[in-house]
């Protein structure tokens, strides 16, 4: 009876201290209290003033967060008891700050036994940044799309007459940094210079093809002084896009070294041509495209 007494004792001293929100942590004096267990921080951009969009990710953990409309970010850090093997995430560990056109930052973090250490220059007890982190734009991509409207009424009396509605994509790429290299893919598979649109209303996308007018027609550009212009032409058919407002986005992938884990962070097949394409950040500067009655 005694024995039932004192492992029921047990117990309840044990979830007390699990919910409970104790001011320390028992297994190392210098980590910051479970409930401050999180880490939080603000993103700038040099560029452009929205920072909205950018992926914050935590190797080890392998956990992250995109930032808000005022580039600010939360991450909670999970117990240690749910982290992988159950024993505690323990050593040096880096914050990385992802768009694919944007240079690669990181901050370097400490932990012990799962939680993050209070004594550390760039971080506070509470687990925010001391200041927010800064990172670079390395290739502007613009896109224009002319017209930016045509009505579906159109597109049939055009099909009756046997004459295309066509829509122009003009994709502009700079490098701001130094040398930058596209693949932008002429062909993928058996749908020619395809283009990306995605109904802002409902996220459905539609993937059309187009051809290329102009000069620049490599699958792999090496940007380096002053912007490249690619036009891609798309003749409508009534059948092809449903009524609705669109970003129009070329399907594009930029040359970067990044660390093992982070895009498939992001989820399945990112880089190939398909909806989880537009999981990976990339911040553009996107033309629309509307389809009225």
């Amino acid at each position: 009876m005694k024995k039932r007494q004192l492992h029921l004792f047990n117990l309840i001293l044990v979830t007390f201290f699990f919910f409970s929100g104790c001011t320390e942590n028992v297994l190392d004096n210098q980590s910051i209290s479970s409930p401050k267990n999180q880490i939080s921080g603000t993103v700038k951009l040099n560029q452009r003033e929205n920072a909205e969009g950018i992926y914050v990710w935590l190797e080890g953990l392998d956990i992250g967060q995109r930032t808000d409309e005022n580039g600010e970010f939360k991450i909670e850090i999970p117990p240690f008891i749910l982290q992988e093997y159950h024993t505690g995430l323990t050593g040096v560990f880096n914050l990385y700050y992802y768009s694919a056109n944007f240079n690669l930052e990181s901050t370097k973090l400490f932990f012990r036994n799962g939680s993050l250490t209070s004594h550390q220059d760039v971080i506070s007890v509470d687990g925010e940044l001391l200041k927010p982190q800064i990172v670079l734009q390395n290739l502007r991509i613009k896109t224009l799309v002319v017209p930016e409207s045509v009505s579906s009424a159109e597109v049939v009396q055009g099909e009756l007459r046997r004459e295309s509605i066509v829509v122009i994509l003009k994709v502009t790429l700079q490098a701001l940094l130094g040398p930058v290299t596209v693949k932008f893919p002429t062909a993928v598979g058996n749908l020619i210079s395809p283009v990306i649109f995605r109904n802002v209303n409902t996220d459905e996308v539609v993937i059309l093809e187009s051809r290329i007018a102009g000069l620049s027609v490599e699958d792999f550009l090496t940007l380096r002084d002053g912007p490249v212009s690619r036009f891609l032409i798309i003749e409508l058919q009534s059948h092809q896009l449903p009524k609705g407002e669109y970003e129009v986005i070329p399907y594009l992938l930029i040359n970067q070294s990044l660390p093992e884990g982070l895009l498939e962070s992001l989820g399945e097949n990112v880089e190939e041509l398909g909806p989880n394409y537009l999981k990976m950040p990339i911040l553009r500067e996107t033309g629309r495209f509307v389809l009225t009655d």
